[in-house]
């Protein structure tokens, strides 16, 4: 399923500088490099029960499958401070659901402590990036010379504060768009602004000028309105508001909402 394992692609690649190798002085070097086939994230997810963080990876294949449950196979190891991570294979399932889409899937490595760590991503047999993941008490930090096989879409991530609260709320129509801008408004009397540094913080980035843009894991497909807060005090507001809006006998709105405190 995986084609960059076949040997016949690494030896196309080598075949053409062959003639040369028997003249070439020892100091001549070959470079043979591989495709992305897979995009790759640094990645603190949230539990959705009581929203303790856990660090990992986030893969996204770039190939297109014929349904959106194809499973990415990985294995994860650690041992005396060395992080090896091994995507084995994207199999088809036994029942498609859903349209063409790419493969996806969250890879959990633990709750880190600080330090660095070696790190090696391999894909099957045939590719082993090797390089480092430092954890700082507020963000993942990783290096990886001349990854192949994979494209990183962010070598560092933040660490999100307690109180966040992030999510969305479909807008399928007018209606619906309406009764979202409205629930907004209600949120924010409840809410205060994240006022977080521009970075990328899993479920999303913040830009230098503010936009929040969701990262492709937290981003359904659809009409959405993405939304960003800080939680002050008990969450009963709002949990009330969300209550309210979800269970509204006219237009009731479809909204996801997590938190560093866990799903509501």
């Amino acid at each position: 399923m995986i084609r960059i394992y076949h040997w016949s692609l690494l030896l196309l690649g080598i075949l053409p500088f062959l003639p040369s190798c028997q003249t070439a002085k020892d100091e001549d070097v070959v470079i043979v490099t591989t495709a992305p086939e897979f995009q790759v994230d640094l990645f603190e997810q949230r539990d959705a029960v009581d929203g303790h963080p856990e660090f990992g990876l986030w893969i996204q294949s770039l190939e297109k499958y014929p349904c959106n449950n194809y499973v990415i196979e990985y294995s994860v190891q650690m041992t005396d401070g060395k992080i090896e991570v091994h995507l084995n294979d994207v199999t088809s399932p036994d029942t498609c659901h859903g349209s063409v889409a790419s493969a996806r899937a969250f890879i959990p490595i633990g709750n880190l402590s600080p330090g660095t760590y070696s790190f090696a991503l391999a894909l099957g047999n045939a590719i082993n990036n090797e390089g480092t993941l430092s954890v700082f008490e507020d963000r993942y930090e990783m290096s990886l010379p001349s990854p192949q096989g994979i494209d990183f879409q962010n070598l560092v991530v933040r660490k999100m504060k307690p109180g966040l609260l992030w999510g969305h709320i479909a807008t399928p129509d007018a209606a619906t768009s309406g009764r979202a801008i409205d629930f907004l408004n209600e949120l924010k009397s409840i809410t205060s602004e994240p006022a977080l540094a521009p970075g990328y913080y899993s479920y999303f980035t913040v830009s230098g000028t503010g936009l929040i843009v969701p990262h492709t894991a937290s981003a359904p497909g659809g009409p959405t309105q993405f939304f960003l807060r800080k939680l002050e005090g008990a969450p009963a507001p709002l949990q009330n508001l969300l209550l309210q809006y979800r269970n509204a006998q006219q237009n009731a709105l479809q909204i996801t909402c997590l938190s560093t405190f866990g799903a509501f």
